[in-house]
């Protein structure tokens, strides 16, 4: 009885280990001491004097509470970091356009490729290539540097990491071709519309009725059905990005997942910048014309402003065309398209005129 109690906790203490190692190691926000680990690339810019021959410094920040080790990029060019100090800091999710690009940048040039890595001194020159290149880059983005390689095949090459960059960047950017045009859809009708700039199949599916309109969308399909309740009375309608995002309609490998992160300490240390992911949702937005079922009446009197019941009238326009019975004196057509009707007199009822 002893040793299955004792297997029982044994087993809870590793499950409750588990959990404690499955948690965030950062929130979005907060703070906390820090030192930093630098190690050389030996890729010089321009930047650089003579007698430096570290080239672009490659960065790592290690939580001295948590252990938690990090490859982080320098968001300010030119102010140091020493090694091995503690430096207290705060850390929050940026919103400034600029640094916001830049981490974009640091997602695509490094973080897509060697995930949460963690750089050390036995770094092949590859991945010190592609660090000190990510890292000119964003300075460039942050306009903070302007500089060149010194080397002009690694220039060279530099260039080529920057184009390859951008065409990933406008890639992830590109939106359907029909975002924010303006739609004219039927009451009553369902309308497919197609993405040619072959992007939609990226987005999430969806299937959303909201105040009579309906989207329907599956992953993988580069049409979308707009369906609108014939009884809707809203003439104009936009679905925003912002509801596309709420419905979750967003770009695959875009969504939020919290891990840009910006680094902020006193001033005359520098502030870092850890990106993740690429964590900036990619929607769309759609703007609708609503045309909606209108409405015919026509009384028909006789000169003696009596109503006429019994007469014909024949109602023609664009895909209609009825002859209607007159009755309580009215022609009442309901649910009708808009649009320009022509209506005429097919017959009328025979009458008894009174003799004075």
């Amino acid at each position: 009885m002893n040793k299955t109690i004792k297997k029982i906790v044994s087993v809870l203490m590793l499950f409750m280990t588990i959990l404690s190692v499955a948690q965030p190691i950062f929130a979005v926000s907060g703070s906390g001491t820090y030192v930093g680990g630098q190690y050389a690339s030996y890729l010089k810019t321009t930047d650089h004097s003579s007698s430096n021959t570290s080239g672009i410094i490659i960065r790592k920040l290690i939580n001295t509470s948590t252990g938690d080790k990090k490859t982080v990029f320098c968001a300010e060019h030119g102010v140091e970091f020493t090694t091995d100090v503690r430096y207290g800091g705060n850390y929050y999710v940026p919103e400034n356009s600029s640094i916001k690009e830049a981490c974009k940048v640091a997602y695509f040039g490094w973080y897509s490729i060697y995930g949460d890595y963690v750089v050390d001194g036995g770094m092949t020159s590859n991945i010190k290539q592609d660090y000190a290149f990510t890292q000119q880059m964003m300075w460039e983005v942050l306009g903070q540097s302007s500089a060149t390689f010194v080397n002009p095949s690694v220039q060279s090459a530099y260039e080529n990491f920057k184009q390859n960059i951008r065409n990933q960047m406008n890639a992830v950017r590109q939106r359907p071709s029909f975002d924010n045009t303006t739609i004219t859809i039927q009451a009553g009708e369902t309308k497919q519309i197609d993405d040619t700039n072959g992007v939609l199949s990226s987005y999430a599916s969806i299937d959303r009725t909201e105040n009579g309109i309906r989207i329907q969308h599956t992953r993988g399909e580069n049409s979308m059905y707009i369906s609108v309740d014939e009884n809707i009375d809203t003439e104009f309608y936009t679905i925003t990005d912002n509801m596309f995002k709420n419905w979750g309609m967003i770009k695959e490998g875009t969504i939020n997942n919290d891990t840009t992160i910006y680094f902020e300490f006193a001033d005359g240390v520098q502030n870092q910048l850890y990106a993740l992911n690429y964590n900036d949702p990619v929607t769309l937005s759609i703007n609708m014309n609503i045309e909606l079922y209108g409405k015919i009446e026509l009384t028909k009197l006789d000169t003696e402003h009596n109503l006429i019941d019994g007469a014909i009238y024949n109602v023609s326009g664009e895909n209609y065309n009825q002859d209607v019975v007159i009755t309580n004196g009215k022609i009442v057509l309901d649910k009708i398209k808009k649009g320009t009707f022509t209506i005429y007199e097919k017959s009328a009822p025979n009458r008894l005129f009174k003799r004075y």
